[in-house]
């Protein structure tokens, strides 16, 4: 993700951006953050030291070039996520935290993303009142870890970029028969091509391995279209001497290749760029070590099929991210980029409660055993009184493969919708909604949650 400018005043305070400027202040970044592990927990040194070469780490110094306030994001297009916002206890109340996540706000919105998420302890109420303040909405409220056993409220920013629904909101006639939809909203999936490193972050057990393993199960379950080049394989096949019975390489075998051009030349240009943009202390492609040339030839490959991006461990890579993504529109991600997901159909349930001029208050939840009754009857009020339609919606039901949504107004259920994704290339969806008469408010929700 390119940081929209390298440095911004605000006042008597500057905001750092670009990861040459925010270098100096990373230790000093952990050690405010380690100040607050009731708020953040705790992280590993090195993943503050990655943010920032990832240009993933927004900082605020003062007029003597002091650290006063830090902000750490990451996520996937097109949703964000902020990880950590702090601002020494003597300039809270200052504005200069609202300036920072306004700042990310301005970054992702130029980027073409949807939303910003955060998770917040239920209990940090200062913390919970900051983002309420800048519009973060409460979406649902999820359990955390066993060791504090707390509540984490997910909270979402949605961004002003234009989408389906919001030119549908819109009364302009010309606008609504005239979808214009920038290019980066693509019908079809996006494609990350996946290095060699995350597989063996899982297989080896290393410090990522857990960050590594959702971005994998996340390809398994076709939540993103993970592909591999044909460099992985070759280098796969390099690395050991037995690679017939090598479980990387069979789980590789099972995913989409991209093959490298028939001439060797087709890849030559874009090699000797990338050898200088990721390793500007080489002179070019014939000083790399093989490891190198191998790193260098799975993004060329990766480019010339012209995919969305690339999932690495490799931290000259992800250094490199602002210059890939400038030179070639090819996003470069860490496996921790994937983690913690504020998606409001997530299996593991929870209530989004918000307001709405029509209604006192509303509230979604996924559809349960304590509440089937309540929708069975709902349904049938609406003339579907179909005992096989109670099989196919029962939770119980192993069969069962759908994702569900129920709006309620108090004690009244007003709408209900379901659907399932298919496993198809197509990734086509069939998707019912039901609804009480009433303004479009109430049906955004639910629809808006089966189109995510």
């Amino acid at each position: 993700m390119t940081p929209p400018t390298e440095q911004l005043s605000i006042g008597s305070f500057r905001i750092l951006t670009a990861n040459s400027d925010v270098a100096p202040y990373v230790e000093r970044v952990q050690k405010n953050a380690d100040s607050e592990r009731n708020a953040f927990g705790f992280l590993n040194p090195n993943a503050y030291r990655q943010a920032a070469a990832q240009g993933k780490l927004f900082v605020a110094i003062d007029n003597d070039e002091q650290l006063v306030a830090h902000l750490m994001f990451g996520g996937v297009y097109p949703f964000g996520k902020v990880f950590q916002i702090y601002c020494i206890p003597e300039f809270r109340m200052s504005g200069i935290a609202s300036a920072l996540m306004e700042t990310l706000i301005d970054h992702f919105s130029k980027l073409g993303f949807l939303s910003v998420s955060a998770r917040v302890a239920s209990d940090l109420d200062a913390a919970n009142t900051f983002y309420g303040r800048l519009g973060f909405s409460h979406i649902k409220t999820v359990p955390g870890g066993q060791t504090k056993k707390r509540w984490i409220n997910i909270r979402v920013r949605e961004l002003n970029t234009p989408s389906l629904f919001s030119l549908f909101e819109n009364n302009d006639d010309e606008v609504q028969n005239n979808l214009m939809i920038p290019s980066s909203f693509d019908a079809e999936d996006r494609i990350y091509a996946i290095d060699l490193n995350v597989f063996f972050d899982v297989g080896k057990r290393r410090s990522n391995e857990k960050d590594a393993g959702k971005v994998i199960a996340a390809v398994m379950r076709g939540d993103i279209k993970g592909v591999i080049t044909q460099e992985f394989v070759e280098e796969l096949e390099r690395s050991t001497g037995n690679f017939r019975h090598d479980p990387f390489l069979a789980l590789a075998q099972r995913l989409r290749v991209l093959p490298a051009p028939k001439k060797a030349t087709s890849l030559a240009n874009i090699e000797s760029q990338l050898a200088t943009s990721i390793f500007p202390h080489r002179s070019g492609t014939s000083e790399l070590s093989p490891q190198e040339q191998s790193d260098v030839r799975h993004l060329s490959i990766a480019i010339h099929h012209k995919i969305d991006g690339f999932i690495t461990s490799d931290q000259a890579i992800l250094r490199s991210q602002a210059k890939l993504r400038e030179l070639y529109g090819l996003d470069l991600l860490a496996p921790s980029d994937f983690s913690d997901d504020a998606d409001i159909t997530s299996k593991s349930g929870g209530i989004y409660e918000f307001q709405d001029e029509s209604f006192s208050q509303l509230f979604l939840e996924p559809l349960s055993s304590e509440n089937l009754d309540s929708v069975m009857q709902f349904l049938a009020e609406q003339g579907e009184n179909d005992a096989a339609a109670k099989l196919k919606l029962d939770p119980s039901n192993p069969l069962k493969e759908q994702n569900t949504l129920l709006v309620w107004s108090g004690k009244r259920l007003i709408a209900f919708s379901c659907w399932r994704l298919s496993k198809s290339s197509l990734r086509s969806a069939d998707i019912r909604l039901n609804s009480h008469e009433c303004r479009g408010t109430p049906l955004r929700y639910p629809t808006n949650g089966c189109c995510k």
